[in-house]
């Protein structure tokens, strides 16, 4: 039977290289013993190191606050890092006595780079100049609008093809610029309500005819070619450029 004893004034030392975990509340046998039931749990902590630990009290709870956040400082300034344990239960089965773990991350160059990639997701992707865009003799061609046959379904859900234009506009249309299709006679200024895929929202180009839509009875005449799918998650559009807009 195991028996544990709550004593004052007793001395050691642990090296902050090789805490483990800090736990807030009474965990463990020592903070739950006879001699801590006066002890509310807001003013206990542990701190772990390997078969070491160091259960004890303060005046207040805001004082156990204070050292845990004495803890995570001085870990943080060696790169180390407190992660609360999802597996941290409740001490005796009561909300009233909670215990929350924190287990200690320590520094390795690997967690650095993957700190230093996730910082970098979070900014999002970097931001493009308008003018870097346009840096491309296809793309300037592109802006002019540039004529296709595009090959879409009507309101009956049928196949068909159409005569339009599909423009590149790079300023204030997503990161990335936009595509349109519309109105051949509409290119230069196209309409809210034309066909628009924006080219960061892009997932595939599919050369020849291989869409089902370039398959049917509708494009039977197109070259192949000629003909090119734009796949974006929301809308997409199968086009035959004609002769003369076919680039090299």
């Amino acid at each position: 039977m195991v028996s544990c004893r709550f004593q004052k004034n007793i001395s050691g030392e642990m090296d902050m290289g090789e805490i483990e975990g800090i736990s807030l509340g009474k965990a463990g046998l020592i903070l739950r013993a006879p001699g801590g039931g006066g002890v509310k749990s807001g003013q206990c902590f542990s701190i772990s190191q390997g078969s070491s630990t160091l259960a004890a009290s303060t005046k207040t709870p805001e004082d156990t606050q204070g050292v845990f956040e004495a803890m995570q400082h001085i870990l943080s300034c060696g790169k180390d890092k407190l992660s609360q344990d999802k597996k941290s239960v409740v001490s005796d089965g009561s909300v009233k006595n909670p215990v929350v773990g924190f287990r200690v991350t320590r520094w390795t160059p690997e967690l650095e780079e993957l700190e230093r990639k996730r910082k970098e997701l979070e900014k999002g992707p970097p931001a493009v100049d308008p003018k870097d865009l346009m840096d491309s003799k296809e793309v300037k061609e592109l802006k002019k609008g540039m004529n296709i046959m595009a090959y879409t379904l009507d309101e009956m859900n049928l196949p068909k093809a159409t005569k339009l234009s599909l423009v590149y506009k790079a300023k204030g249309a997503g990161r990335l610029g936009t595509l349109y299709w519309c109105d051949r006679r509409k290119k230069r200024k196209p309409p809210s309500s034309c066909g628009r895929l924006e080219v960061e929202d892009l997932s595939s180009i599919v050369i020849g005819k291989q869409t089902r839509i370039l398959q049917t009875a509708a494009a039977t005449m197109a070259e192949a070619e000629a003909c090119l799918s734009l796949i974006g998650p929301s809308s997409q559009i199968s086009i035959e450029m004609e002769e003369g807009e076919v680039s090299s």
